[in-house]
């Protein structure tokens, strides 16, 4: 499992094979997503127009 931080260094979210999982910081329950194909984590803030991207997989398995 890899853990998919923010610029300032938190956790966005984890990704384990073709899963991406998110923690709500409120009621602590998990949001999965299954996902196929790249995943690509994009984070930006409104007032910058630059992006941060990263490639989190090059392949991912089909469900």
């Amino acid at each position: 499992m890899e853990d998919v931080r923010c610029a300032c260094h938190k956790i966005i979210c984890q990704v384990d094979g073709n899963t991406v999982m998110i923690k709500c910081r409120h009621c602590k329950r998990y949001v999965v997503i299954k996902a196929e194909g790249q995943i690509q984590i994009e984070t930006w803030l409104p007032e910058e127009e630059k992006f941060h991207r990263r490639l989190i997989s090059q392949e991912i398995r089909s469900l």
